[in-house]
């Protein structure tokens, strides 16, 4: 099989020419090495017959490896994540169409750390959890575009390439701030007549830990009473749970009675116990807070906080506390809790009914 490839100085840059089997590409490049080697990579791709996926390689830009990104794994993602993750993908391509018009085979480690540089330039400047999820995004159409599609290209993210991020919370709830909060929460409510029922969200999260998506989609059919125990249990359904892992934990008793007397006899099992997405409790909960005065105080950090308390109040193991949050910080534990429901009911006294 004849490869042909030849270089010819253009001004100040050199082009390198392809022709293979009728097929021909060229580029330009700003040292004659750079076109040498590119041409080398080509020749050595003919000679072990993978020409056609490295003329794919050199011809297919970042961006469009981003929109193969998309199309591939769209049907595999939940409907918030499939929405979110494209979102930011579409905005690194609009943020970098010059970087991300690079192929894909000249795309390199020194164009990953000028996205880096710009995005640390910008106004605002990006978080590092955002730069790192943004090279992580190109690091993995890399890996998709040579698993999926045939292609045999050198990923450009390297290790260091990824700045390490340091954004954990410690933000609890200090003496006070719990009850300035729900009286924010109730005047909230009655101030601007708020459908949402922020205050109850807000003790169901400090005694569930559930994260603010996953109540906002707990429907009537997740919550169940079971009718020998007389307890309630709330059962958070795989395809609602980040870890896409379901889980079920019982109610404290007064907290089930009140979740259970906002149902009206025309709710249906599939209607939102909470009746609101996860848009209206953010913005109940934060303007609440802003009343309350609450600095620095996020939705997220109510699920800090309810972590923290199955440990000081109800005293439970790791694993144990585990079952609740739907944390994976104990490798594969939950294959050996599945009865842990039930034993949690042993420590957990306050989900008794009282005694008549």
């Amino acid at each position: 099989m004849k490869f042909f490839g030849s270089i010819d100085k253009r001004g100040s840059r050199y082009r390198a020419r392809v022709t293979q089997q009728g097929q021909r590409i060229s580029r330009s490049f700003d040292t004659e090495e750079a076109a040498t080697q590119w041409l080398n990579q080509l020749a050595k791709a003919a000679r072990t017959n993978r020409f056609d996926a490295a003329l794919r390689g050199a011809t297919i830009t970042v961006g469009e490896l981003l929109d193969v990104f998309i199309e591939q794994k769209t049907e595999e993602w939940k409907p918030n994540t499939r929405r979110t993750t494209t979102s930011k993908i579409r905005s690194l391509q609009a943020q970098h169409p010059d970087l991300l018009g690079i192929p894909a085979d000249s795309f390199c480690t020194s164009h990953i750390a000028e996205m880096v540089n710009r995005l640390r330039k910008a106004h605002p400047p990006a978080a590092a959890a955002t730069i790192k999820q943004n090279v992580g995004f190109i690091r993995t159409a890399y890996n998709l575009a040579n698993a999926r599609l045939g292609l045999n290209l050198d990923n450009p993210v390297k290790p260091g390439c990824l700045p390490k991020v340091n954004n954990a919370r410690d933000r609890r709830l200090l003496p006070n701030e719990e009850e300035k909060l729900l009286e924010a929460c109730a005047k909230y409510e009655t101030d601007t007549r708020c459908t949402t029922p922020i205050g109850l969200i807000v003790r169901f999260a400090l005694e569930t830990a559930m994260r603010q998506a996953e109540i906002a989609q707990l429907r009537w059919q997740d919550i169940y009473k079971d009718p020998q125990l007389g307890v309630t249990f709330v059962t958070v359904d795989r395809k609602f749970s980040k870890n896409n892992d379901a889980r079920k934990f019982p109610l404290s008793y007064n907290l089930a009675q009140e979740i259970t007397s906002l149902r009206s006899e025309s709710a249906e099992e599939g209607s939102r116990v909470f009746g609101s997405n996860a848009p209206q409790i953010r913005q109940a909960f934060e303007r609440s807070a802003a009343r309350a005065k609450l600095e620095g105080f996020r939705f997220h950090d109510l699920r800090h906080e309810a972590t923290s308390r199955l440990f000081e109040r109800h005293h439970l193991e790791p694993h144990e506390a585990q079952l609740i949050t739907g944390h994976r910080t104990i490798a594969m534990l939950n294959r050996y809790t599945h009865l842990n429901a039930q034993h949690l009911l042993g420590k957990m006294r306050n989900v008794l009914p009282p005694a008549s």
